[in-house]
């Protein structure tokens, strides 16, 4: 079994604090003149870490193991710029009274983690937070009439009102207590709506050079093996009634998905798949539910939906620019009797938009769906190559 995250509720990342001559000296990345003495004290959190080794010869940054360690090595001269996540330094009187640049360089999202051997609950917690989130965007905020305090709920997850996480505690701004420019935590204004994210460590089976790989990958009689075993993934378009310039690109870049998928499962091979139309967004889910088709494009994320037997990909096209004017999502949808497919869809998505960002040659590779599946993503980029390539196709 494994875990599942709901939607990021918060952005973190590294930034720099200190002396704002060598602040600007870290953010440029410059080591001459009186950028010479720059000396930089990270956190040894992996990420942090990371990214200034990347930029900066090991002189000139001293690793500390904690927010305390770093006041310290601040304080008595040993660095005169520390880096770290942010949250990491508004958590710290002692480094909050320094200059914090305003610019930050990774991302760290941080979401709410549940076991993925119970859907149903991992999708009420989800639908919670997107509660939070549309009350900021309506303009609605705590309020005892509103607030329905009471156990004689009904037994329908869809039916719960997911507006009491509103109107009994606050929406998502009454909670965001950080000062400053939020950043990627601000709610959506039509722009900006795909964040790449970090992959993690999705090839540590393989650095481990574990020779137990039956732990890794699909299990026999999964959907995800069973497509494998077929040598073909058979892709379901929803195509929406109209002619108009924006259905037509939603339906091409929903039929180059399914290729995606297909390069990611076969090898690099995206002509392996079958593309079945529907236009009855009914017809679509039963065939899915069915199993006529593996993956289904072209739809929209739907509470009703997610409730009722099927998972949604991070969204791939956004219709509409706000929640306000009723943002329309349109994402992957697979069953939910296989989690691990499921994720392989999600990270295939995903993998499209970190190559925009990255570059196609920094998409990781996932030993962690198998052996045989360890270039699975950057099959996926080989077709589509990043988000703006394929856009720019429909």
């Amino acid at each position: 079994s494994g875990f599942t995250f709901s939607a990021p509720y918060y952005y973190d990342g590294m930034t720099y604090a200190g002396n704002e001559t060598f602040i600007e000296c870290a953010e440029r990345k410059m080591r001459y003149g009186i950028c010479s003495s720059l000396s930089i004290c990270v956190y040894a959190d992996g990420t942090s870490l990371k990214y200034v080794s990347s930029y900066f010869p090991s002189g000139l940054y001293t690793t500390t193991s904690s927010t305390d360690e770093m006041a310290i090595s601040m304080e008595n001269g040993t660095c005169n710029v520390l880096a770290t996540e942010m949250s990491m330094i508004l958590g710290s009187e002692a480094l909050m009274s320094y200059s914090i640049g305003n610019k930050q360089f990774t991302k760290g999202p941080h979401a709410i983690v549940t076991r993925n051997t119970d859907q149903e609950f991992s999708d009420v917690i989800n639908w919670v937070l997107q509660a939070l989130f549309y009350g900021e965007e309506q303009g609605l905020t705590k309020n005892a009439t509103l607030c329905a305090k009471t156990t004689n709920v009904t037994s329908l997850a869809s039916e719960l009102n997911y507006l009491n996480a509103v109107y009994c505690v606050g929406s998502y701004k009454d909670l965001y207590y950080f000062p400053g420019n939020r950043g990627m935590n601000r709610i959506n204004n039509g722009t900006n709506m795909h964040h790449p994210i970090p992959f993690g460590a999705l090839d540590y089976a393989f650095d481990a050079k574990t020779s137990n790989w039956d732990d890794f990958g699909q299990r026999s009689g999964s959907t995800f093996s069973d497509i494998i075993i077929d040598t073909k993934l058979n892709c379901g378009v929803f195509v929406q009634s109209g002619n108009d310039a924006e259905r037509l690109a939603i339906a091409g870049l929903s039929e180059d998905y399914c290729r995606t998928m297909s390069a990611a499962l076969f090898y690099g091979n995206y002509e392996a798949v079958n593309l079945l139309n529907f236009s009855s967004s009914d017809e679509a889910f039963l065939a899915l539910q069915n199993g006529t088709i593996d993956v289904l494009t072209g739809t929209t994320v739907e509470k009703s939906r997610d409730f009722g037997g099927y998972d949604f990909s991070t969204p791939y096209y956004y219709k509409s620019g706000t929640a306000k004017e009723v943002l329309i999502a349109f994402a992957i949808a697979t069953r939910e009797d296989d989690s691990l497919f499921s994720s392989f869809v999600n990270c295939a998505v995903l993998a499209v938009i970190y190559a925009e960002e990255s570059g196609i040659d920094q998409v990781p590779l996932s030993s962690i769906f198998g052996s045989k599946m360890r270039w699975s993503l950057r099959d996926a980029v080989s077709y589509s190559e990043s988000y703006d390539k394929l856009f720019a196709k429909h």
